[in-house]
């Protein structure tokens, strides 16, 4: 008979009280620890083989310039976030205008996951660069809208 490897080390993660709350409710409900709920989904990350996974551009697009699409029309957004009013996007002006999160999928529930400035502003520009498609520096409106997915 074989034991178990002992847990002797710990992973903190940090995230909001209620999202917390619903995770332990969830945890609850099907009769699972919260530790023995993150270690299988560890677990399964390790055993499964690496991959590369890369978000299609459309959606790291819709994460960052979501708040400003999420009440107008796009040509609005678009509008507004062109401060100087030239007709593109500069990388400062979306920048300045992007807002990242992360969304986190658990047994089909998703929650918003925080991130630290140094991943959010790596999404941003990541985010840039895949919106921009002809590479010049600089968002159309034509690029925007594909981005968008309209």
């Amino acid at each position: 008979m074989t034991r178990a490897p002992k847990k002797s080390d710990w992973l903190e993660v940090r995230l909001p009280h209620a999202t917390k709350q619903a995770f332990m409710d969830r945890c609850r409900a099907e009769g699972r620890s919260a530790s023995e709920t993150v270690r299988a989904f560890i677990d399964g990350q390790v055993a499964a083989p690496a991959k590369t996974v890369r978000a299609p551009p459309r959606l790291l697009a819709a994460a960052a310039a979501a708040p400003s699409l999420a009440h107008t029309g796009l040509a609005d957004a678009f509008a507004r976030l062109d401060a100087d009013h030239d007709g593109f996007l500069s990388r400062p002006e979306f920048l300045r205008a992007a807002q990242v999160q992360a969304t986190v999928f658990i047994g089909g529930d998703r929650y918003q996951a925080a991130l630290d400035a140094r991943t959010r502003d790596a999404l941003a520009e990541s985010s840039f660069a895949a919106m921009d498609a002809d590479h010049d520096g600089r968002i159309d409106f034509s690029e925007f809208r594909r981005a968008a997915g309209r």
